[in-house]
């Protein structure tokens, strides 16, 4: 009687988890695929390269050799074929940024390529809302013994933005 032994149940936990986690799980494969070990490079371009080279670049895919974890060839899509020569030019710019971001010697090498980019997902701009005649007289109460004038209206203006959110 060849009986295969059961498999324990997986235990249910029936919490609620923060969606982060669940979402890099449901993603690493599409990431993988690509190159990308988690996205990270996705999702922080702007951040990495500054808002100027982000607009007109993107991050396509990036090839390590067999084996190896580092030393990667970056494949970034260029928009307009005119920035493409200045990408080049700061290259080593751009490769010392990305990789100060990760620690290591991630990527060695940028490869261009000239295509269109993908539609950016503008993030929506946020408006605070009007104080209220309380929220101003408690800022103001607050910012009274400060002397320096730029400083006060810095913060009076943060103040008003903090207290003004939704």
């Amino acid at each position: 009687m060849d009986e295969k032994p059961k498999e324990a149940p997986t235990k249910r936990t029936y919490t609620t988890q923060a969606l982060g986690k669940s979402i890099s799980h449901l993603t690493r494969t599409s990431y993988s695929k690509r190159g990308f070990a988690d996205g990270e490079i996705l999702h922080r371009w702007p951040a990495i390269v500054g808002e100027l080279l982000a607009n007109a670049s993107h991050p396509e895919k990036v090839v390590y050799p067999k084996g190896q974890n580092g030393d990667g060839t970056l494949q970034l899509r260029v928009g307009n074929p005119g920035l493409a020569l200045d990408i080049q030019h700061m290259e080593p710019v751009i490769l010392s940024r990305i990789n100060a971001h990760f620690g290591y010697r991630a990527i060695s090498r940028i490869k261009l390529i000239q295509a269109p980019l993908p539609p950016r997902i503008e993030k929506p701009s946020y408006k605070p809302r009007a104080l209220t005649l309380a929220e101003k007289k408690s800022l103001d109460q607050q910012l009274e013994n400060v002397e320096d004038s730029k400083l006060k209206n810095a913060l009076e203006k943060l103040g008003k933005s903090v207290t003004g959110r939704n």
